[in-house]
């Protein structure tokens, strides 16, 4: 098999993109994550409550400390359900292979990976879903 064919490359590429966008829809929306969706949910809710508790007992150092804590996890929530935050680590981590197996030169993953990124985050406006973190406890 000639990989050097212009319908074997851009099927690689086609391929190469499919896979980091369902990679990234599986951390974004896929029930499979819920539980570390709702281990940062409850993370960020408590550190809400101690931040609110501190600031009725008018401790201002651990409020302070209460509501870093709580933005972190926030954060974190953000990333967890932002294609375009995730999707260019998928990118990074799926290239090497693709690189390899096309035999281009490892410099190529500097133009690869953000094409991929920008493909995924362009087209998720036509599947994303609400977000629905379901508690099966």
């Amino acid at each position: 098999m000639d990989l050097g064919s212009p319908f074997l490359v851009t099927l690689m590429l086609l391929g190469y993109v499919l896979t980091v966008a369902s990679i990234t829809r599986l951390i974004n929306y896929d029930q499979v994550l819920d539980p570390v969706r709702l281990f940062i949910a409850r993370r960020m809710s408590a550190a809400h409550e101690q931040a609110a508790q501190a600031e009725l007992e008018g401790h201002p150092t651990v409020q302070e400390y209460a509501i870093r804590r709580r933005d972190r996890w926030a954060l974190a929530s953000d990333f967890m359900s932002c294609p375009w935050c995730v999707s260019p680590y998928v990118a990074a981590a799926c290239a090497p292979a693709l690189v390899e197996v096309l035999n281009w030169p490892y410099w190529t993953m500097f133009w690869i990976v953000p094409a991929a990124r920008y493909l995924v985050g362009w087209a998720n406006r036509w599947v994303a879903d609400p977000t629905q973190i379901v508690d099966s406890v």
